[in-house]
């Protein structure tokens, strides 16, 4: 552990540091003005867009910072070979891996807690200024469960890239390999509840092809809730809680298997 936060916050520095997250905390903030501005373009449901937009800006910039922003800040290390500093120091590759993992979490939390208090300010001036378009049965508490969930969304994509990284020869490849993932992630249930009402038609193989895409590629679906907050609607705690072990056991599982990996990469 003592060689794992140095690492983590040398990481959180550096990200911090790097141009490209200038930009993504421009278009950021243009995103959420624009949250406070779109919705006065609509004459109802001013509080769910405004809702909408802004956990649509957090995902956004969270996207931005693991697929351009942490892939370049590892690939770096292993372009520019300052890895075998870091492996000369009694550090394992393992320690390695945990370290960058950590600090790309906590760039990531960085920007969550930034652009989240950008919300709670945004929800706050439209409930004072517009109370007559105020989202019926709205919760705070409701709103914070889909803030969270979407940062664990956000971990749990930092993990899929850790994991293609971690034996892919072209960071372009593993780019590509966790893109995929996204949409495969964000749309299988989708599929799957199309398949359920039968509006696809669908043979055998294509229904056991389905079911073993559900067991093998991270439902993303589950950490999605935005129409819960946007609506109002109320949140069931049970199904908080096994999404909550989904992802602990997915993440973790990716994170044993890019050490797995990476211990037997070599770096030439």
């Amino acid at each position: 552990m003592n060689t794992i936060f140095p690492l983590a916050i040398l990481t959180l520095k550096e990200g911090l540091r790097h141009r490209m997250l200038h930009g993504i905390a421009i278009l950021a903030l243009l995103m959420t003005g624009a949250s406070t501005l779109i919705p006065s373009l609509f004459m109802y449901d001013l509080g769910k867009v405004a809702i909408d937009i802004g956990l649509s800006t957090i995902t956004m910039s969270g996207m931005l910072i693991i697929f351009f922003l942490a892939i370049n800040i590892i690939g770096k290390d292993l372009d520019k070979k300052t890895i075998y500093m870091v492996l000369a120091t009694s550090t394992s590759r393992a320690q390695y891996i945990l370290g960058k993992f950590l600090g790309v979490c906590l760039l990531l939390l960085a920007s969550f807690l930034f652009l989240s208090c950008l919300l709670f300010v945004t929800v706050c001036v439209l409930n004072a200024t517009l109370p007559h378009n105020v989202i019926a049965n709205f919760s705070w508490t409701t709103l914070l469960y889909a803030q969270l969930f979407l940062f664990l969304e956000l971990v749990l994509i930092a993990s899929v890239v850790f994991f293609f990284m971690s034996f892919c020869s072209s960071f372009y490849i593993a780019l590509i390999l966790s893109g995929s993932i996204y949409l495969i992630g964000t749309g299988i249930e989708s599929v799957q509840l199309a398949l359920a009402a039968k509006e696809i038609k669908t043979s055998a193989g294509l229904s056991a092809l389905m079911q073993w895409i559900k067991w093998i590629f991270p439902n993303l679906s589950a950490f999605d809730l935005k129409t819960l907050a946007a609506y109002g609607l109320p949140v069931h705690h049970e199904t908080l809680a096994l999404t909550f072990a989904y992802w602990f056991f997915y993440t973790t599982l990716l994170l044993l298997c890019t050490i797995f990996f990476f211990n037997r990469r070599e770096l030439s």
